[in-house]
């Protein structure tokens, strides 16, 4: 079982320290850098994970539990994490480092999802930017789910990276058609053309590039959804005929409380477990009665309550297997599903992206425009000096032109 959708390497190399606490699923992780691996070892020598991260990260199928106690362990008790992270003390470096990132993406000449200036501020109220951020948060919503910057460096970085390696290949004139048919596909006809030199390919040309690489993404994600439909409907089937299912459940209902699923896997062995230890210190109890001579009003009460813990025991164990045996059809589900679960909002929250970047597209060309005039008019005034688009990085108003 997972928690969310898988990413791809590439998504998740620029995660901030806060992300990486959360549990995910990595769709490539043969292309996790060494350097991202050793910080991953890093974090968790010291970060404290959360309960509900352990039980997911040790968990295997309570049908192929045996009958008794399971590794428990506990996580940081509230007090302890509360008092571990104060965010006005930490804000200044967070803010600094959120900058770096900022910078250094407009720099490579990618494009920020609304203005750094906006800081912790854009999660009270993020206006035109609430999707988009969406987007980047990933499901996480606390104190810290401001810092996205260093996500959309990593992203950007792992394209820049892709176009690389296209222009390497003998196969470039291949990979443009490929580009070209694609984005006709999904009905961007805008003239370009892609250049071997990226030197000499143009802002707006890369970026359409960059369009093209995440429609490819979402293109991924309904091809699989499509092949699998009818496999997931079947094995939907297959469950409600088990009968293990609550009335109120769905297929949604289920694969978004997997926390709770498994919290009563492990409610459900500790039960049998303390309810044997309950048996056998009455036996213990009664055995010692017995020898010791006691009287049969005391034995009979003994004996009354070893009944009623042999009781306990047998509906503990009635309802554990009864826990294994939904645990097992459910397992089954998942396993058979795995690819169209992952795959369904994994495209939905990709064509979020897919959308950012074709509507940055008429910005990017008013922004060019701008710069075009704005440098015939410098040239003039100040006898050939030509400003840069984004010579104030930290800013960078005119990325965010509405």
């Amino acid at each position: 079982m997972f928690l969310g959708p898988p990413l791809f390497a590439r998504e998740i190399v620029g995660y901030s320290d806060v992300e990486l606490d959360r549990i995910v699923q990595v769709e490539d992780p043969e292309n996790l850098p060494e350097e991202f691996l050793e910080r991953l070892r890093m974090r968790a020598r010291t970060a404290q994970p959360q309960p509900h991260a352990i039980y997911v990260a040790e968990r295997q199928p309570l049908s192929r539990q045996p009958l008794s106690r399971p590794p428990l362990r506990r996580g940081p008790s509230s007090s302890s994490s509360t008092m571990s992270y104060d965010p006005e003390v930490e804000h200044p470096k967070e803010l600094a480092v959120e900058t770096e990132h900022y910078n250094a993406l407009i720099s490579d000449g990618g494009r920020p999802s609304h203005p750094i200036s906006l800081g912790r501020d854009i999660l009270k109220d993020p206006g035109e930017y609430r999707e988009i951020i969406s987007y980047w948060q990933k499901g996480c919503h606390d104190e810290r789910s401001w810092q996205v910057f260093g996500s959309q460096r990593g992203y950007w970085e792992s394209f820049r990276k892709h176009q690389q390696r296209m222009r390497k290949s003998s196969r470039f004139p291949v990979y443009c058609q490929r580009v070209q048919d694609r984005l006709r596909r999904h009905g961007f006809e805008r003239p370009f053309q892609l250049h071997k030199d990226l030197e000499q390919q143009e802002k707006l040309t890369t970026w359409i590039e960059f369009l093209q690489v995440q429609y490819e993404a979402c293109d991924s994600y309904e091809n699989i959804v499509v092949r699998d439909q009818s496999k997931y409907d079947e094995a939907w089937k297959t469950l409600e005929e088990t009968k293990v299912l609550r009335p109120w459940e769905t297929a949604e209902y289920i694969g978004s409380h997997i926390p709770e699923a498994l919290y009563e896997e492990v409610r459900v062995v500790k039960a049998v477990d303390d309810a044997t230890l309950a048996v056998k210190a009455a036996e213990r109890a009664f055995q010692e009665a017995q020898d010791s001579g006691s009287s049969e009003q005391s034995l009979s009460q003994l004996e009354e309550n070893l009944a009623a813990t042999r009781s306990k025991l047998a509906v503990s164990k009635t309802s554990f297997e009864s826990c294994k045996r939904r645990a097992g059809f459910t397992d089954q589900w998942f396993a058979a599903t795995r690819e169209y679960r992952m795959a369904k909002p994994s495209g939905e929250r990709a064509k979020i992206l897919a959308r950012w970047i074709l509507q940055q597209v008429p910005l990017i060309e008013l922004e060019l425009n701008s710069a075009e005039a704005t440098e015939d008019g410098s040239n003039t005034k100040n006898g050939g000096r030509t400003a840069g688009l984004n010579e104030e990085v930290e800013e960078s108003p005119a990325c965010f032109q509405n």
